[in-house]
């Protein structure tokens, strides 16, 4: 499996975004969510519970949950005991936060006291002189203005993604109806843009691994068809090669990299590794293909239809948790364990091709013999 496509695996964790569509103003209470336009809280005076609107709100006195604003302005000149998500909204935070702070696209302005960790995604942030951030500081694709005298006691990393900035600031503001938000967890309001991103990036490299391994199969038929005979007639060979090169690549990069002369064969060895792994997709799409049409009694003979049988099969699991992700459906418990079924499905099917190409690179006499037992028009 390729290895991006493993890292977005691990991506679709979280709930999505909201979208407030009450106009009318409520009075702060103790009900766990609040979904009016604006809201005020006057100096010594205490909100016990989160804050979750579309719209502006002036807080002066004290929160006791967490704060999710959308489309508005948050003027912070008091305090919060949680965390503060802002979602296309402007703000001026000159109080103190004794949470993390998140805000996608806007422009604001901290002269306060941030007590966890600060990340900006897209929009114009100020650090004024008083600004104080405890955690770690995090901005991709922010123009930032700077005080000197402003202070990051963690780590500080900045990121520039250029326009690829506003179009992730603008996936991760998508909207959903308020009753989308888990009370308690408003901090992660924003993430369904991340499933959204990771889910459509997935779907794409799919349909590019689908397009390399294609012009693998009609590149380079012999070879294809050597080591398809390899996985056919002793597929446990194929097998225990994949299973081998699947423990031993990963040290075998490790030494070249720590030897001097090993430098100087990585390149080779990426090369190497590239052509493996590119050659190992057609191997078992053919493979899984060959077991598909035999047990729905299929009567065609195309390779390349096989292959995409083959290939629809494999990534049939992946592909359906990514599109349900996409249409906001990938959040759930059964959609997570989809996909962890799937990349141990695809792991397990790319092994052994893998394996039936590496078999046949060694062991070429072996490979040879079989074709010369292999009668007439069997393939």
């Amino acid at each position: 499996m390729h290895p991006f496509l493993c890292c977005l695996t691990f991506l679709i964790l979280i709930a999505a975004p909201f979208r407030a569509e009450v106009e009318s103003s409520v009075e702060s209470s103790e009900d766990s969510t609040s979904t009016q336009l604006s809201i005020h809280i006057p100096p010594d005076s205490l909100h016990p519970s989160d804050i979750v609107i579309t719209g502006n709100a002036t807080i002066e006195g004290t929160v006791e949950g967490d704060i999710v604003i959308s489309e508005g302005t948050l003027t912070l000149e008091g305090s919060t005991e949680g965390d503060v998500v802002l979602i296309g909204a402007n703000f001026s935070i000159s109080g103190n936060i004794k949470g993390d702070l998140v805000a996608i696209g806007g422009e604001g302005t901290i002269s306060g006291n941030i007590e966890g960790d600060a990340v900006f995604i897209s929009g114009v942030l100020t650090l004024d002189s008083t600004a104080v951030i405890e955690g770690d500081l995090t901005v991709v694709s922010v123009e930032l203005e700077r005080d000197p005298a402003a202070a990051v006691k963690g780590d500080e990393t900045e990121v520039s993604l250029g326009p690829l900035g506003k179009l992730l600031a603008g996936v991760l503001s998508r909207r959903v109806p308020p009753g989308r938000v888990e009370a308690g967890k408003p901090v992660h309001a924003f993430a369904s843009g991340i499933v959204f991103i990771a889910s459509f990036a997935r779907l794409i490299l799919i349909a590019v691994l689908y397009l390399l391994g294609l012009l693998m199969l009609v590149v380079l038929p012999r070879w294809q068809r050597r080591s398809g005979l390899v996985i056919e007639r002793t597929v446990w060979k194929a097998v225990l090669t994949g299973v081998i090169y699947r423990l031993a690549v990963g040290g075998i990069f490790a030494i070249l990299a720590i030897s001097i002369i090993g430098w100087l064969l990585v390149p080779l060895a990426v090369l190497g590794w590239a052509f493996i792994a590119l050659m190992g997709i057609p191997q078992a799409f053919l493979w899984v293909g060959g077991w598909i049409k035999k047990w729905l009694r299929f009567s065609f003979e195309s390779r390349i239809g096989l292959y995409s049988l083959g290939f629809v099969a494999i990534y049939l699991v992946s592909i359906v948790s990514s599109i349900l992700a996409i249409f906001g459906q990938g959040i759930g418990l059964a959609v997570r364990i989809t996909c962890v079924i799937g990349f141990l499905i695809i792991f397990a099917v790319m092994t052994v091709g893998r394996g039936g190409i590496i078999y046949t690179l060694i062991f070429p006499r072996e490979v040879r013999a079989l074709e010369k037992h292999l009668k007439p028009g069997a393939e």
